[in-house]
């Protein structure tokens, strides 16, 4: 297989995040008077602000304060980034390696906010390593919508059929099938059901198992 792009999602896949905002929606919650667990953070997990904002209504009511929750959120998760660092995850670097020797095009496809991804990918380490950055301020839709995967391939003018995708949340695979491009599935957090399984090209437990796709 001739691949000419890498889309790669960044939290939970190329940056240990997950585990900063699970952290942090339950400090968060229990800051502001409420329950937060581990199997509620879950729920939010690949999805852009807008639809988080609706989980968190569906979970705590439609009077939850949503905005002032997600402002306190981002204090918390800076906070904690600041005490605690941002490691990487599992052969990302050694990935991202490969590819600059293979002269593939790598790009990355968030449905975070513009301002953290760039500030997750510097304390990561990662500035500087992608050939363009997508993030929820950039397109319509995020996840597990099409949009963010769709326009990486556009900046480039490639078909789908030569790019390749590395997710490891399951609204992440369910936007590259609706983008009908080939998603490898790195699961972090949360395990990945049969079905989102079957959606995927490959299943890795690592970003380092992946290189043998090139």
């Amino acid at each position: 297989m001739k691949f000419e792009l890498a889309i790669f999602d960044m939290d939970g896949l190329l940056l240990d995040t997950e585990r900063v905002y699970e952290r942090v929606f339950v400090l968060t919650a229990a800051q502001m008077g409420y329950k937060g667990t581990k199997e509620m953070y879950a729920r939010t997990l690949g999805v852009g602000n807008n639809r988080a904002k609706e989980i968190f209504k569906e979970i705590y009511g439609a009077d939850f304060p949503s905005e002032k929750f997600l402002a306190n959120s981002h204090v918390n998760i800076l906070k904690d980034i600041e005490q605690n660092g941002l490691p990487e995850r599992p052969g990302a670097t050694e990935i991202l390696n490969l590819l600059d020797r293979k002269k593939i095009k790598k790009t990355v496809a968030s449905s975070n906010d513009k301002d953290f991804v760039m500030f997750a990918l510097e304390r990561g380490g990662m500035a500087g390593r992608f050939d363009a950055v997508n993030t929820a301020q950039d397109v319509k839709r995020t996840k597990p919508a099409p949009d963010l995967f769709l326009k990486s391939a556009a900046d480039f003018n490639i078909p789908p059929e030569k790019c390749i995708i590395f997710e490891d949340s399951e609204n992440g695979v369910l936007a590259a099938n609706a983008a009908k491009i080939r998603v490898c599935l790195v699961p972090d957090i949360k395990m990945p059901s049969e079905e989102i399984k079957s959606k995927s090209f490959r299943v890795y437990k690592t970003l380092h198992d992946a290189l043998e796709l090139f």
